[in-house]
């Protein structure tokens, strides 16, 4: 938004990934006003999040008009929430002591 033209700005707004910021003031207070955060971490963890997943989870594996038991789907979400709950307080240590250790996207 900085590179945005004085007479666009109040035309323009933002949406990131909130990454750290609701647990940090800091990392908050440097973000534009004019950008708007994700309730959480990032949108993925907003998608598990929400009625979307559920629906999308059973449009994929309901067979034989037999919808997924709700505990399935709890269940699904605690474990995709366990599995990154480690890299993400190392990616948050990573950011709040600048230790610049080099995450990499191996897909």
């Amino acid at each position: 938004l900085n590179d945005t033209p004085s007479d666009l700005i109040d035309k323009v707004i933002g949406i990131r990934d909130a990454d750290f910021a609701h647990m940090n003031d800091e990392i908050k207070s440097k973000i534009h006003s004019k950008v708007l955060l994700t309730d959480y971490h990032d949108i993925e963890i907003m998608m598990i999040s929400s009625d979307a997943f559920k629906k999308a989870l059973n449009e994929i594996y309901t067979t034989q008009r037999k919808a997924l038991a709700e505990q399935d789907i709890i269940n699904l979400k605690n474990f995709i929430l366990d599995s990154i709950k480690s890299i993400g307080l190392l990616r948050y240590v990573n950011e709040l002591y600048n230790l610049n250790l080099k995450f990499i996207n191996s897909f």
